[in-house]
């Protein structure tokens, strides 16, 4: 059996680190460098397959591959898409692997990220870490160069943005996680924030870590909720079994 699994997760690397342990062929889809440099080497029946694919090159590697399964963050809804569209269109059997809930207590919980900093007190000095790509967003508050800090990948393209967004370099926290809960805690400390927001990434992405830290430092947290998907996801664990299944 073989088996294509698009990752950049955690869930994904252990799952796929697993299957080949297991003696199943995986060959693991990255859509960079830094997701493929993540990945072990020294793995037997584990390869990797770095770049984005087009729709078109996704159903012609489709063909050579007998289960997909879609590992990609939970906020990747355009990726999730695009594989299960090339999975149909194949009829190749689909795995989809979420996270486990996470604990939200205390947390103001919206959809999207427009909400989130509709949410921010006026007065509120705030730690984003929703991600450079949408850092414009929030130029929509009053004096936004003053009061919001960024932690964004240490890459030249996560500070670029901040900077055409009008953040200077004392108020872009550019470094890698994963964060611990003093990380997080003397990022607050450090810069006076009093509200956090930060998408609901799951253990994997260190989310009970910022809510946490807002607790004991009595802060508001804004968490921008994961996508609903319930109904057509399995943990790893489950997802491994099922997999297994078609082995069989």
């Amino acid at each position: 059996m073989r088996v294509l699994l698009f990752s950049g997760t955690t869930e994904g690397k252990e799952l796929a680190i697993r299957l080949a342990n297991a003696g199943v062929s995986t060959y693991v889809s990255v859509a960079s460098e830094v997701g493929a440099r993540s990945m072990p080497t020294d793995v037997d029946r584990l390869e990797t397959i770095v770049g984005p694919l087009t729709y078109e090159e996704k159903l012609e590697l489709f063909k050579d591959f007998d289960v997909i399964v879609d590992a990609t963050h939970p906020f990747a809804k355009s990726i999730s898409t695009h594989v299960k569209e090339a999975a149909d269109a194949t009829g190749k059997p689909l795995i989809r692997v979420v996270r486990e809930p996470s604990d939200l207590t205390g947390c103001l919980v919206v959809p999207t990220l427009e909400e989130a900093i509709a949410l921010i007190p006026d007065d509120a000095i705030v730690l984003t870490t929703t991600g450079s790509k949408q850092i414009g967003a929030y130029t929509v508050l009053p004096r936004f160069a003053e009061r919001i800090y960024a932690r964004v990948l240490d890459d030249a393209a996560s500070v670029d943005a901040c900077h055409e967004a009008g953040l200077t370099d004392d108020h872009i926290i550019a470094k890698r996680g994963p964060f611990s809960l003093e990380d997080n805690i003397n990022d607050i400390d450090l810069f006076g924030i009093t509200a956090l927001v930060t998408k609901d990434s799951g253990a994997a992405g260190g989310f009970p870590e910022k809510a946490e830290a807002c607790r004991q430092r009595n802060i508001t947290c804004i968490a921008i909720a994961r996508p609903d998907e319930s109904d057509d996801g399995l943990y790893p664990d489950s997802a491994f079994d099922v997999i297994m299944g078609y082995r069989r």
